[in-house]
């Protein structure tokens, strides 16, 4: 089965596209808000499979299929030990928020997939005049552009190392962390010790994502935040430690602070 480049420059996947842009250069940095947040999750999820639909028209269902698995994995805990790998490696830094909401934009694989059903009954082939192959090119290549900036704009990784001491035992604390956080989800990783969370405390519209550990301390314990990462985009000359004094402030007003109040019954 051929390539059908006209799929690209069809109404849905041109405005699906355009949105999607749009989101990312103009409407975060203008509102930054949990709208603007989870638009392009859903504009992305709506183009990314037509993307390789019109690419690779025989495996159009894999490519649904692979677009909601790699998503679910994108958006979970689980994939921070690849991410935490390539940043290793000192090239282009990697950094996303887990938020399990993000999740709802999943609905748009569908919607995506009956345009396309309907849009393959409607045409009658790939069209051969030069103009339209040209135009389909020039949309597949700022398709390329769009789906590379999505997965970098608005992200920020907050790297150096913090440090908590608590006068508790790294059990204790373990179990007031699950139970007394206030946070979206904890997640525990493959390594007891080895935290993740997002806080409910939004900095631009959305959680702060923490990586951390716990350890023992002499007759106390120690929480070690790795890295925290907070989504906003770039905002006025001047913002960003301002931004980032933010995200510090929701991570120990949701979690520290939490953990160093007097235990409930």
């Amino acid at each position: 089965m051929k390539r059908n480049l006209d799929l690209l420059t069809s109404p849905g996947f041109v405005a699906g596209l355009l949105l999607l842009l749009a989101n990312d250069f103009l409407l975060k940095p203008a509102f930054h808000d949990a709208l603007t947040g989870k638009l392009s999750d859903f504009a992305g999820l709506f183009v990314f499979p037509l993307f390789w639909a019109a690419l690779t028209p025989r495996w159009r269902r894999a490519a649904y299929a692979l677009t909601a698995l790699g998503f679910v994995f994108w958006k979970s805990s689980y994939a921070q030990p690849l991410i935490d790998a390539w940043n290793s490696l000192g090239l282009l830094r990697v950094a996303r928020v887990v938020d399990p909401t993000d999740l709802w934009a999943l609905v748009a694989l569908p919607a995506s997939f009956e345009y396309l059903r309907r849009r393959g009954a409607a045409d009658s082939g790939p069209s051969p005049f030069a103009p339209r192959r040209a135009a389909a090119l020039a949309v597949l290549l700022l398709s390329v552009f769009a789906f590379a900036a999505t997965q970098s704009a608005g992200d920020h990784m907050i790297s150096e190392d913090r440090e908590y001491k608590f006068d508790m035992s790294k059990e204790e604390l373990t179990e007031r962390l699950k139970r007394d956080a206030e946070v979206a989800y904890v997640s525990a990783r493959d390594d007891p010790d080895d935290f993740s969370l997002s806080t409910r405390t939004k900095v631009c519209g959305e959680g702060v994502f923490a990586s951390f550990k716990v350890e023992r301390r002499g007759l106390g314990s120690l929480l070690k935040v790795s890295y925290l990462i907070y989504n906003c985009e770039q905002g006025p000359r001047g913002q960003e430690a301002a931004l980032e004094a933010e995200a510090v402030h929701a991570f120990e007003h949701d979690v520290v602070e939490k953990l160093r109040a007097p235990a409930g019954p």
